[in-house]
């Protein structure tokens, strides 16, 4: 008898057991999670440096927009009270090239209507004072957060 090969391919048959199937399913989805996670930090980072070159610009416009109207404003106002006070000072100086004595009640009520004047003139300048001090503690923490 003369002798005969017979070849077949016989399948191949994989044994995998449940938990190792779990196992691959979880490395597959921590990867999936890692990668995830840097796309969502790339997009911060991204956004972030896109909201620096975006907005502080125009924030540091309208902050300063807001800072020169009060800075006018201050000044109107300084203008206005050293106006008034010239002419008290005109008065008072009249009055004591005309021999007034400090104690006659027209030159006494003068006297503490400079004074008066003076007191008011520097509580609305604080009032600026205060108000530029706090828009430009804003501002610094609206950059700030913007920087951030």
């Amino acid at each position: 008898m003369a002798r005969q090969e017979i070849s077949f391919t016989m399948p191949v048959v994989v044994i995998q057991f449940a938990q190792d199937a779990g196992k691959e399913l979880a490395e597959q989805a921590k990867v999936l999670a890692a990668d995830a996670a840097t796309l969502v930090a790339q997009k911060q980072a991204a956004f972030k440096d896109r909201m620096r070159h975006e907005l502080v610009g125009p924030a540091q416009k309208m902050f300063e927009c807001h800072r020169n109207t009060l800075t006018a404003k201050r000044a109107e106002v300084a203008t206005f009270f050293e106006g008034q006070l010239t002419t008290i000072v005109n008065t008072i100086t009249s009055m004591k090239a005309n021999n007034v004595p400090d104690a006659d009640n027209d030159f006494i009520a003068v006297k503490n209507q400079a004074d008066e004047l003076i007191k008011k003139r520097d509580e609305q300048l604080r009032h600026f004072d205060e108000a530029l001090s706090r828009l430009d503690k804003s501002a610094k923490e609206a950059i700030d957060q913007f920087m951030a």
